[in-house]
């Protein structure tokens, strides 16, 4: 019995992990283009500039969190949205919550809360919200989408 029940705490403690592992995705260079196209709306002329900026952000990975030691805030998601004004990090700390949204829903495949949240960051403050584009894509080359489509 004792041999029996060792040999199911690993699966147990694996089967345990995959929820979470389960919801992680880091998105394909086409895969992430064609779905801001298609799915959000995105216009083709702007995919570069929005492919720069996740790619700088969070090398396409919906997991993506950064602890900001400046003032204890947390950047989330594909977009790295701020939940000092943007999202409920759910800890208490104040918040603005201007999207009305739980931060862990950036976090998730299904991108459907973040890009309602990224036109609001977008309609008031450009690309300029976010530091990545502002350092590594505001007036570079940026990637061609044309093979993706």
């Amino acid at each position: 019995l004792k041999a029996i029940s060792l040999g199911i705490v690993p699966i147990l403690l694996v089967a345990g992990f995959l929820p979470s592992i389960a919801q992680a995705k880091v998105y394909g260079f086409c895969e992430l283009a064609q779905l801001l196209h298609y799915k959000h709306g995105i216009a083709r002329a702007d995919l570069p500039n929005w492919m720069c900026l996740v790619r700088s952000e969070s090398s396409f990975d919906t997991r993506a969190t950064h602890w900001n030691s400046y003032d204890g805030s947390t950047d989330w998601g594909l977009f790295q949205i701020n939940d000092r004004y943007w999202c409920d990090p759910g800890n208490q700390l104040p918040t603005a919550n201007v999207c009305r949204v739980k931060c862990s829903k950036f976090l998730v495949p299904n991108q459907d809360e973040a890009m309602k949240c990224v036109r609001k960051i977008y309609e008031v403050h450009g690309f300029e919200a976010w530091a990545g584009w502002k350092n590594q894509c505001r007036g570079r080359k940026l990637d061609d989408v044309k093979q993706c489509f």
